[in-house]
């Protein structure tokens, strides 16, 4: 505005420098006009901090960092538990360091731990796990010489025409040589549970086959 001399251009000329001064601050109308008023009044622009409305604060930093340090001690105990000892430090041992934290109720205990001033006191990493634990044990099965314990099996067929391939389903009975063969659009309960019961009538015990007479009863008694 001072290198255009922004007070003496015409009325045409300043609309096309308000336009320009918005699309190069990216502000609206009602901030933008604010600003300049203030420039063309001081010849400068001073930022002004927010004025917000802040409930006023009952916990201090000190407090927080006094907070921080019982609960590492404590090893982050759980809330009740906590919360017990505040109230115990300040009523039984006239620790006055606790007089604000003594009557603090269990569901606001949880604020403080994500406050800034507390995680700069106490940080928490937790180890990812090596090993996940598994919905379901991949082994091959032990039937002891017993039938009805099918071997389960599951081989993907490639991709076609865009579309994902399908799952085949191969389930066999290791004592009597029974297979099963199924084909399923994905390894889910919707789809599996339908196949494994249309095919589990195969692999139920069957009551053993009567031997067959021997030759020597069907010969005729002299």
């Amino acid at each position: 505005m001072a290198a255009r001399h922004y007070g003496r251009l015409g009325k045409r000329r300043k609309g096309i420098a308000r336009r320009f001064l918005a699309r190069l601050s990216g502000l609206s109308r009602a901030p933008l006009t604010r600003l300049m008023g203030q420039w063309l009044r001081h010849r400068r622009i001073e930022a002004r901090p927010p004025r917000r409305r802040r409930f006023p604060r009952r916990y201090t930093p000190p407090d927080i960092a006094l907070f921080a340090t019982l609960d590492a001690a404590q090893e982050g105990r759980s809330g009740p538990a906590l919360r017990r000892i505040l109230e115990r430090e300040y009523q039984w041992f006239a620790n006055s360091a606790y007089v604000r934290l003594a009557p603090i109720s269990v569901s606001h205990l949880y604020h403080p731990r994500r406050c800034r001033a507390y995680r700069s006191q106490r940080v928490v990493f937790d180890r990812t796990p090596t090993r996940q634990v598994g919905i379901a044990e991949r082994r091959k099965p032990a039937p002891q010489g017993q039938p009805g314990y099918p071997r389960l099996a599951t081989v993907r067929q490639g991709h076609g025409d865009s579309r994902p391939g399908r799952y085949h389903i191969n389930a066999v009975d290791t004592v009597r040589q029974w297979q099963v063969v199924g084909c399923v659009e994905t390894i889910s309960e919707r789809h599996l549970v339908p196949v494994l019961e249309a095919g589990q009538g195969g692999f139920k015990p069957q009551p053993p086959c009567p031997a067959p007479p021997s030759p020597a009863a069907e010969l005729p008694l002299k």
